[in-house]
């Protein structure tokens, strides 16, 4: 039934499949060659070879699984005797061909994978007509209602739920999301409170059906009542809370990160084409990206930093040039201009004296003896960066985390009595360190939620730097 749903063309719906199950669970991208474990769990037969050299077991004929921690023998020709696992290239293969027959018979006024929807994304439409962009573009009804405040795109049920319960929103507040079961739906997300449980949040499906053949959409909570827009329900029920837990009374603040997201890939003043750009050199690489110095519009010195399509995903790229836009600084590299197409550049400016990494080793830096600072230590790096070399903000939390209980030991080094492998492993095994002497029991419990083994689940900064002036506020 999910793989008729995905032929449709419902696109949401085909990226969940793909989320679930033909993501693997080391590189989080599609799967190439799986290799299915005798744990039953399937993982990229390269990630793999990767991961089993990066971890290895004291018996060098075992390994232990990256997600059950079960031990694995080792077949004797290594990784490639593990069995192909046919059934996710099968799914993969059904949800591509579901692909293909969505654009066949969809004309080119509809097919949303081959046409943008308004007039101000038209000129971008020759570099989004392959599935494999992960930059769809967002319909005329998505466009549409990025313009109210109240709706939030495609974003969880927990990082709903994380936004609403933040201090400060009162009962009633809202947030409208799609739906994450069913594609063309949306979620109302509301924050109650009971008496009980105190703060809380509520979530009610709406759903939509045609009055007839050539009726618009009608949207509904309860099919008593119908509105011909979601703005008409919004409005209903800010009046009257007619069956919800209470009316709806605030529009949730949306974080700067999901603001960046929605307007990833939007055409602004800081776009531009890569014939504007001269690349003379190459002047450094990274895991992500490698580093040109290049002439724009003839006449500017820049850095261009151009993504590694096989390491880092276009979305995780522009996020990055999000980031940049927002932030005006002189002593941060200034974003001069981007390039959406594939492989995307970011182009910045031009720092004569090179790289700040290379001046500490060799410049003044190796004098003051600051050459250390460059390496940081496994005790602060969360378990999937040092499993997968898997960085994001969320890894970020757990260090931050770390950082905290160093400040509330008045300095002591984490995991003092253990070495880095050590520790490694009792944190793998679920041991977290134990609260110091003088740290309140809420600053410890909101570290403990920093260390979550699942990083979706860790809290965001936005609600730690809230958290701690109320901490402070209060003290």
């Amino acid at each position: 039934e999910w793989l008729k749903m995905a032929k449709a063309g419902q696109y949401t719906l085909k990226e969940k499949i793909q989320e679930e199950f033909l993501e693997c669970k080391i590189c989080f991208e599609p799967y190439v060659k799986p290799k299915a474990l005798p744990c039953l769990h399937s993982f990229c037969a390269e990630c793999l070879k990767d991961y089993v050299r990066k971890n290895p077991d004291k018996n060098a004929m075992r390994f232990c699984c990256p997600i059950c921690r079960k031990e694995i023998p080792m077949p004797p020709r290594g990784i490639d005797d593990f069995q192909d696992n046919f059934w996710l290239l099968s799914l993969s293969n059904s949800l591509e061909e579901g692909e293909d027959e969505c654009r066949t018979s969809c004309n080119g006024k509809n097919a949303r994978s081959n046409v943008w929807t308004t007039q101000k994304w038209n000129h971008q439409a020759k570099n989004v007509t392959t599935a494999s962009n992960p930059l769809y573009p967002p319909s005329f009804q998505e466009l549409k209602l990025r313009g109210f405040d109240w709706y939030f795109g495609k974003v969880s049920r927990n990082a709903s739920e994380e936004w609403l319960l933040h201090p400060g929103l009162q009962k009633g507040s809202f947030l409208i999301r799609q739906g994450e079961a069913l594609p063309d739906t949306y979620t109302l997300s509301v924050r109650d409170c009971d008496e009980l449980r105190g703060y809380l949040v509520k979530h009610y499906k709406i759903l939509s059906k045609k009055n007839g053949d050539n009726e618009k959409d009608h949207y509904y909570i309860t099919a008593k009542r119908t509105f011909s827009t979601l703005e008409e329900l919004v409005s209903h029920y800010s009046v009257v809370a007619d069956g919800l837990c209470c009316k709806l009374t605030q529009i949730c603040d949306k974080p700067r990160s999901l603001l960046w997201a929605m307007d990833r890939g939007k055409p602004d003043e800081f776009m531009t084409t890569k014939d504007t750009l001269q690349l003379v050199k190459k002047i450094g690489s990274g895991q992500f990206a490698e580093v040109y110095y290049a002439k724009w519009n003839n006449q500017v010195e820049a850095a261009v930093k151009m993504q590694k399509k096989d390491c880092v995903t276009t979305a995780a790229f522009l996020d990055e040039a999000q980031i940049l836009k927002s932030i005006q600084h002189n002593n941060i590299v200034k974003l001069l201009a981007v390039c959406s197409d594939e492989p995307v550049y970011l182009v910045t400016e031009y720092m004569v004296n090179g790289r700040l990494s290379q001046y500490l080793r060799e410049g003044k830096g190796k004098q003051l003896g600051l050459t250390s600072l460059l390496w940081i230590s496994a005790q602060w790096m969360a378990p999937e960066v040092l499993l997968y070399n898997k960085y994001s903000t969320k890894a970020d939390i757990w260090s931050f985390g770390i950082v905290l209980m160093e400040i509330f030991s008045y300095g002591k080094e984490p995991y003092d009595s253990m070495g880095s492998k050590e520790a490694f492993e009792k944190v793998q095994s679920g041991y977290r360190m134990p609260c110091p002497q003088y740290c309140p029991a809420e600053i410890y419990n909101v570290a403990l939620t920093c260390w979550n083994i699942n990083a979706p689940r860790r809290p965001s900064f936005d609600f730690l730097n809230s958290f701690l002036h109320d901490c402070h506020s209060t003290s």
